[in-house]
């Protein structure tokens, strides 16, 4: 995740995730996914990403507390899961909510039907 241009991995502990939770309260910030298509047959491949923006509804400290109590946030970039199942968090612009828990399933798709127009050939460096 990415916010007010500081990238948000992991959260270390709980005082962390409260911090990320706090930048992103009342904010629009960025999930990006990195995809990689390769066929070992043909040496061709595709490296795209995907971005979806969302936007967090503002928290107060009892909505933050709540959520770090319930140790949802461990393990996620950000500090907080939209499959979670937290209404103060949402997809602008129909962006891609496969994208925001783990894989863009809708872009993989359209690479996977496009791969043969639009693979390029794997470069090897012959000293490896």
């Amino acid at each position: 995740a990415s916010c007010a241009g500081q990238i948000l991995g992991k959260p270390k502990h709980r005082d962390h995730a409260e911090s990320m939770l706090r930048l992103l309260s009342g904010r629009h910030h960025e999930v990006y996914s990195g995809i990689c298509v390769w066929s070992v047959r043909s040496k061709r491949t595709i490296v795209d990403a995907v971005c979806t923006k969302l936007e967090m509804s503002p928290l107060d400290d009892d909505m933050i507390n709540s959520y770090l109590d319930s140790g949802l946030w461990e393990g996620k970039a950000g500090g907080f899961g939209y499959q979670d199942g937290n209404d103060w968090i949402s997809i602008v612009d129909d962006g891609s909510e496969s994208n925001v828990v783990g894989l863009p399933m809708e872009r993989l798709a359209e690479l996977l039907e496009q791969f043969e127009q639009i693979a390029e050939n794997i470069v090897v460096d012959p000293r490896s």
